[in-house]
């Protein structure tokens, strides 16, 4: 077992460190010619009444013709202000709807709400309501759509709130890492980087070849929706300047909550994953799991703690590098306030495993709606 469990740990390794140096090259913007593709906005919200302000001003600022824009609002049986907040930006917009679900139905079921609603455009494209997107995010995606062969593009998601203590710099920490390092790796590498519910764009007509959006319970319909798309073949780009930013959670109870949940969503996702490498983005945070099972071995006297030690070179090497480019001052502080926030992180990980193991959702029916 021990050699195993050694194997595995220089397979994480390696694979940090290949992301690490990929994401260093530039990829050349894709050049888009004649007039700009026709874009549906589709947002779903519950209760996000805190939010939705700075959101819906967001979308006033998008940098992008307001004739070739068309918003689909969805309040998924919110019980606050949220749906009164989207009737009043809807009101003055002439190409935008409020869809008011009685009843809380889901992120997908809504999303499909929306989908179904829509008015019809070239490309459709995502947002969450606790997200702003910049000006030029839209604009950004859409070029990456000159290329036939792409059914989906997405962006980063970065932290607006990233230094206010050690769970906000831990979860900054990680977005960072993901987009602006694994995420443009895969995308240099050409491995199809998966699709962000937060900041993400699908070609209408390949989002209508899957019949939408997953008509079952899920925690990552825009994993599911990724996988749909790969098994029709349809490649997906990662465009680093279409950024959106939003609030990572400031408490641990916040962050449990939220990476319980997309703990939960990779793995229920691991049935559909037509090929190796999107079965290793299902994994998601197995590499976590590999450390503890390297660490028990270590402390058990099977290993040496050399293995287990070894582990933090590829983290440490992919943060330094997304500080850079975040243009965080202060690395180091940064670096050490990642240490604590660490064990909290593994036991999340492992308690979502164990809740997923368990849990029925783990292997949902599958049921598509039929375009």
């Amino acid at each position: 077992m021990a050699p195993i469990l050694i194997c595995l740990l220089l397979l994480t390794l390696a694979q940090r460190i290949c992301f690490a140096l990929a994401s260093l090259s530039k990829r050349g913007r894709p050049l888009a010619s004649g007039e700009p593709p026709s874009i549906q906005v589709l947002v779903a919200a519950r209760n996000e009444e805190a939010s939705l302000p700075r959101f819906l001003e967001a979308l006033d600022h998008l940098d992008y013709d307001p004739a070739r824009l068309s918003f689909v609002l969805v309040s998924d049986g919110s019980t606050d202000a949220t749906v009164a907040l989207m009737e009043d930006w809807c009101r003055r917009h002439d190409r935008a709807v409020v869809i008011a679900l009685a009843n809380h139905s889901g992120k997908a079921a809504a999303l499909q709400a929306a989908w179904e609603r829509a008015p019809g455009a070239e490309l459709t494209a995502l947002y969450d309501a606790d997200a702003q997107p910049a000006p030029n995010a839209l604009r950004f995606l859409a070029q990456e759509f000159v290329d036939s062969s792409v059914g989906a593009a997405t962006g980063p998601v970065l932290p607006s709130n990233f230094d206010v203590n050690m769970v906000t710099r831990y979860a900054s920490v990680e977005l960072w890492v993901f987009h602006q390092v694994i995420q443009a790796a895969r995308d240099r590498l050409g491995l199809d980087p998966p699709t962000v519910g937060a900041n993400s764009m699908y070609r209408s007509a390949a989002l209508q070849g899957i019949g939408g959006f997953p008509q079952y319970e899920t925690f990552s319909e825009d994993i599911e929706v990724y996988f749909a798309m790969q098994r029709r073949a349809w490649r997906t780009r990662f465009c680093i300047d279409a950024c959106v930013t939003t609030e990572v959670p400031q408490t641990i109870l916040g962050f449990w909550a939220q990476r319980e949940r997309w703990t939960r969503g990779l793995y229920q996702a691991i049935r559909r994953a037509p090929r190796l490498s999107a079965v290793l983005i299902a994994m998601g945070y197995a590499d976590r799991l590999i450390f503890l099972a390297v660490a028990g071995a270590a402390a058990w006297g099977s290993i040496s703690w050399l293995w287990p030690t070894l582990y933090f070179l590829g983290p440490a090497l992919n943060i330094w590098l997304a500080l850079g480019r975040a243009g965080v001052p202060s690395k180091v502080r940064f670096l050490c306030g990642t240490v604590p926030m660490f064990a909290v992180d593994l036991g999340v990980t492992l308690f979502g495993t164990l809740k997923s193991l368990h849990s029925s959702r783990f292997h949902p029916t599958l049921r598509w709606k039929k375009s």
